[in-house]
């Protein structure tokens, strides 16, 4: 039995954590070719510019879950330093053209997802756990 969504994630990741579990289960995955869905892109997560940063922040807090999860010894440390500094880098350089060209909507919100990719970090780091604060878990553990 692999039970539900992991509720270490809070969103993004938890489908593909899933679908890994039940592999390694010895499940299969199965991909339906004759379905349709209508997904509304960003239709929730881009209401704002606070609400777009938080979610863009989370794809990144799942990535560094997942691999907690899935990866051991040497290849989890070398992919989550990867992870980090790409992340570090890639972000800093569009922040930085954030700071420049604040009036352009799409740059300014990448100052504020870097800004949120730090203080993460920063917290990751003291507490020793990549959750996410908005996880279910992590709110079952500090009390929040």
């Amino acid at each position: 039995m692999i039970g539900g969504f992991d509720e270490d994630f809070w969103m993004y990741f938890e489908d593909v954590d899933l679908c890994k579990r039940a592999r390694n289960a010895g499940g299969e995955i199965a991909f339906c070719t004759n379905i349709t869905i209508e997904h509304n892109h960003g239709g929730s997560s881009r209401i704002n510019k606070k609400t777009a940063a938080l979610t863009k922040t989370e794809v990144v807090i799942s990535k560094h879950i997942y691999i907690h999860k899935h990866k051991e010894g040497i290849e989890k440390f070398l992919i989550q330093s990867f992870l980090i500094i790409n992340n570090l880098v890639s972000f800093g350089f569009s922040a930085m053209a954030g700071i420049i060209f604040f009036f352009i909507p799409r740059l300014f919100l990448r100052t504020l997802v870097y800004g949120r990719i730090l203080e993460y970090y920063m917290f990751a780091f003291i507490r020793g756990s990549w959750l996410s604060p908005r996880s279910v878990n992590f709110l079952k553990n500090t009390g929040t």
